[in-house]
């Protein structure tokens, strides 16, 4: 009975020594990464002003912290009679937002993208064929546009954002534009459809503050209906088939001209070279002619001078060195 009243004793004497002593005061320290902007956002206090503002985006803008170390604040907070009846709490929350880029791959295929899972986009087209098509996207958070990320998502990551509300909206805008043409205007124009799809996404997550540097098509049109693709390949086969038959005829075409051109050219050339050969024979006509004139002529003129004699008879019949009758 003794023993029993001495350890009550020593338990009260123990427990009213510990309710009068206060707890050590332990620094809270955060340290911020390279790829981080972090933000201390006060719990408690301020003015009315202040608290009005606390869901703006200039007020988290002022609340960016600078330092890549940080202690946050704390203070006492009683909750006993005793002096020592209370604990420590955080008076400012620090909230770090990772800037690092982030991509996703959504594919049917288990063996690629960034899931194990069939996570393409499955949409409709006008004549209500179903089928699915995969994406690709990276997007980041600048630093100029931390506070308004913050304050459009706080508590979520990139990966969150991305893997919701991010790929929600992509499969939105894709089931409203393929949605809007046949199954064979939309496979011809599946670029063009996810390009409109990604221009209208980047702006409207721009506003909030995200940042998406690629959105663009991985992979092709998966049909729920294998029989639509097997009816694709036969009409593939068909227009090739025509295709090739076309490129046969567009060559034999092609080489039927050449052989043309090359016969007018032969043609044009062996014209040309008889019309060569005239001129060369009536020139050398000419420079005979020019010859035997200027050889009369000096005869002539050998006579008038009395350098050369004429004969007294000419055998009948016979021409002088000339023939003077042509």
């Amino acid at each position: 009975m003794k023993n029993k009243r001495t350890f009550l004793l020593l338990s009260l004497i123990v427990m009213t020594a510990t309710s009068c002593i206060k707890p050590y005061q332990k620094e809270i320290i955060e340290e911020i990464a390279p790829n981080e902007t972090a933000f201390m956002i006060p719990l408690e206090g301020g003015s009315k002003d202040e608290q009005a503002q606390f869901g703006s985006i200039e007020f988290l803008e002022s609340k960016k912290v600078a330092t890549k170390r940080v202690i946050i604040p704390t203070r006492w907070f009683k909750e006993g009679r005793g002096p020592g009846n209370g604990r420590y709490i955080q008076t400012a929350k620090l909230i770090k937002i990772d800037r690092a880029p982030v991509s996703r791959e959504w594919t049917t295929d288990n063996k690629s993208g960034s899931s194990s899972k069939n996570e393409g986009f499955r949409v409709e087209s006008q004549d209500s064929i179903e089928f699915t098509i995969g994406g690709t996207c990276t997007a980041q958070v600048e630093e100029k546009n931390t506070a308004t990320f913050l304050y459009y998502y706080a508590g979520k990551s990139m990966e969150d954002v991305m893997d919701k509300e991010l790929r929600r909206a992509i499969l939105s805008g894709l089931s409203r534009e393929f949605a809007m043409y046949p199954l064979s205007s939309g496979r011809a124009k599946k670029s063009e459809i996810f390009d409109k799809v990604a221009k209208n996404i980047k702006e409207d997550f721009a506003k909030r503050g995200i940042t998406i540097t690629t959105l663009g098509i991985s992979g092709g049109m998966d049909y729920t209906d294998s029989t639509i693709q097997d009816n694709i390949n036969k009409e593939f086969a068909s227009e090739l088939a025509i295709k090739i038959a076309e490129n046969k005829r567009l060559q034999q075409e092609k080489v039927n001209q050449m052989e043309e051109e090359k016969a007018a050219s032969a043609k044009r050339q062996a014209w040309e070279f008889a019309r060569a050969k005239e001129a060369q024979v009536a020139k050398t006509e000419l420079e005979i002619e020019l010859i035997k004139a200027q050889a009369m002529l000096e005869f002539a003129k050998g006579v008038a001078e009395g350098k050369v004699k004429l004969p007294d008879m000419v055998p009948q019949g016979a021409n002088m060195l000339f023939d003077f009758g042509k």
